[in-house]
């Protein structure tokens, strides 16, 4: 076995004796129901000879939760935060049910922990929305280039997406688009469910892939689940937005700026009423 092959799984082993121990995990939402889809994170590695998170999904296999991640190594097996796993998937039964997860590759033939449980209620009837002209552009003011565009189905349904900023990356990949310390970040909805006739909740997701003029390839096309986007609406032209995100793994962020969950609000107004 070579020198670095010997330290890449090296960097694995450790990263998963200390998961086995701290098992950071969290899910979102908190009580999803049936039919609604749900997102399962969980910490893949440690700061350690550069382990992280290359690709990760979730599956629900013989009444377990199953999180998968594929561990990578850096090539230069300098020191990673980590990244996170994370899968989304619809809940499709009701009742509490054990999550697991298991990290594979750098020959491993995987290693699995138990992380908790996840309770799943019942499919409960949504309730039609207070407003049914909620598509335009909401934005926060004082803060330029930063909001929501939303779209609201003729079933009153909202899907949208988040325009935002994240800090560079100490290495930025090829499709970052810098500015400063900043750059754009824009997260997408496509769908989610009313909780109650003001209050509305989907998961967000982070895409990327090659940007216009470059010839189209679909092994660089990612989309990976980041977090949850709230919305309770005030009125016709006011709205409160929770915005959860998690950062960091899963081929998109790169692995040396992992995060915790971030959360934002924003009394947003819309822009063109």
């Amino acid at each position: 076995m070579s020198p670095r092959r010997f330290l890449a799984l090296l960097a694995i082993l450790v990263a998963s004796s200390a998961l086995a121990q701290e098992r950071p995990w969290r899910f979102v939402p908190a009580d999803p129901v049936v039919g609604e889809d749900f997102i399962v994170m969980a910490l893949g590695s440690t700061p350690t000879l550069g382990a992280y998170v290359d690709t990760s999904s979730l599956n629900f296999l013989n009444g377990t939760y199953q999180l998968t991640a594929h561990m990578g190594v850096r090539s230069d097996f300098s020191v990673s935060d980590g990244s996170w796993a994370t899968g989304a998937m619809q809940a499709a039964a009701a009742g509490t049910f054990p999550v697991r997860f298991t990290q594979t590759g750098g020959g491993l033939s995987g290693r699995s922990y138990e992380l908790g449980t996840i309770t799943i209620a019942p499919t409960v009837v949504a309730p039609d929305p207070a407003y049914r002209n909620l598509s335009g552009n909401w934005f926060f003011p004082g803060e330029d280039g930063w909001g929501f565009n939303l779209i609201q189905s003729g079933a009153g349904r909202l899907s949208g997406v988040w325009m935002t900023y994240q800090p560079v990356a100490a290495e930025p990949t090829p499709y970052m688009t810098q500015r400063g310390a900043t750059y754009g970040a824009w997260y997408f909805m496509p769908s989610g469910r009313w909780v109650t006739p003001t209050h509305f909740r989907g998961l967000l997701y982070e895409t990327t892939g090659p940007p216009v003029g470059e010839a189209f390839d679909r092994s660089t096309v990612y989309s990976v689940a980041r977090g949850m986007a709230t919305f309770t609406i005030v009125s016709g032209t006011e709205l409160d937005f929770v915005g959860d995100i998690t950062v960091g793994g899963s081929a998109i962020t790169p692995p040396s700026r992992p995060g915790p969950n971030r959360i934002v609000r924003k009394r947003l107004v819309r822009l063109d009423p």
